[in-house]
Parts: structure tokens; C-alpha cells; sequence
């Protein structure tokens, strides 16, 4: 019969990793894995930062050309008006009302035509101070309201101060800075068409 052969203190060898072995080990591991899992870690962040900025300059852009179309094709537009249509969201403060060249709707107060076209400023559902673009309806009330920008950061002296108009109560040439408290600046300008003076019905094909 075999016998297992014992160590110089009579005790019998027992296969397995010492506590050194487990540590340099662990050492290893933590050498080749600590990069790795930070490198994955900044890889996330940057294409979640990349789709952010993505989504930021096409809602911009798609701002910007909304607004540059809903100032071309207006019959009026008025930086001073006292009231805003009824209904929220967005109804903080008023910056720039379009009116509609829809003659028909300005004069059939009972109907649901839209006659205008809001920008204001308010609270979105998390509380951030959004841009706002609003139609309303010939009653007065709110048709729709589409959060067009986030976290806007309104400068001193009040949010009057975003908007820039040759002539308050009937503007055509108009601009809006806007300012985010992610720290973007940019700002749209447009004007209106002459043709929507006087043949308002042919303004209307742009809207």
C-alpha cells in the first residue's frame, strides 16, 4: 500500500495558495481591471455627453427655425401686450405674441381657429425655467404648449430683456437671445414679410 509522504514536520502536505500567492493576485487583477473599467466608465459618459450636445444643437436648430417662420409669416407681432392666452403650462411670462393672418378667425370669436402664437416663459415638470411656444385658440385659450428649450437662464433686468424689436407694438424686425444655464448662447432673428401687410392670405401657406 502507498503511502503519502510527509513534510519535515510530520504533517502531510495539503495542495493549494498561500496567502502571499492570493495577494499578488488580487494585486494582478486590480492592475488590469481598474483601467479597464474606468475606460469603459469615461466611454459612457462621453457618448452620453455626445448625444446630449447632439439633441441640444437639433432642438436649436429646430427652434430656430420655427421661430424664424412664425415671424416671417405674421400679420402682427407685439412685445407688449398685457395678457396672455388662459392655460398653462408656460404661462410665467410673456415675451413676443404672433398674431395669425387669418381674418376669418379675428372676427368668429366662438370658434377654435388658432389666431395666435405665444412665446413665453415657465417652469417645466421639474421646475427648470423653460422657453415656451403656445398657439392659442380665437377664445383665448391655450391650444397647445410644446417646451421648445430647457433651463433657460433669465439675465438681469428681467426676461423683457431677451427679446429685441424695432417696434414694441408692432414689430418686424425681432430677435431673441437666448442664454441656458448649461452656459450656450445663441440668438434668432427674423422678419416679417411685407406681403403679409396686405395679402395676409398668402402668408398663411407657411405656417
Amino acid at each position: 500500500m502507498c503511502r503519502r509522504s510527509a513534510g519535515r514536520d510530520g504533517q502531510r502536505s495539503e495542495s493549494g495558495f498561500t496567502l502571499a500567492e492570493l495577494l499578488v493576485s488580487v494585486v494582478i487583477m486590480g492592475v488590469i481591471f481598474l483601467p479597464l473599467t474606468t475606460w469603459v466608465g469615461l466611454s459612457f459618459r462621453a457618448n452620453r455627453v455626445a448625444e446630449e450636445n447632439t439633441f441640444e444643437a437639433t432642438g436649436q436648430a429646430h427652434l430656430t427655425a420655427q421661430f424664424e417662420g412664425d415671424i416671417r409669416s405674421a400679420y402682427q407681432i407685439r412685445t407688449d401686450v398685457p395678457f396672455m392666452c388662459l392655460g398653462a403650462p408656460g404661462n410665467s411670462n410673456l415675451l413676443l405674441t404672433v398674431w395669425l393672418p387669418d381674418w376669418e378667425a379675428a372676427t368668429q370669436w366662438w370658434t377654435d381657429t388658432t389666431l395666435r402664437i405665444e412665446y413665453t416663459l415657465g417652469p417645466d415638470d421639474e421646475g427648470a425655467t423653460t422657453l415656451w411656444r403656445r398657439t392659442c385658440n380665437s377664445n383665448g385659450t391655450v391650444a397647445s404648449a410644446i417646451p421648445v428649450l430647457h433651463g433657460i437662464e433669465v439675465p438681469e433686468g428681467g426676461a423683457g430683456n431677451m427679446i429685441n424689436c424695432d417696434n414694441p407694438a408692432d414689430c418686424r424686425e425681432v430677435s431673441m437671445a437666448v442664454d441656458t444655464e448649461a452656459g450656450e448662447e445663441f440668438t434668432m432673428r427674423s422678419t416679417k414679410r411685407r406681403e403679409c401687410d396686405f395679402e395676409p392670405d398668402e402668408c398663411l401657406e407657411e405656417f
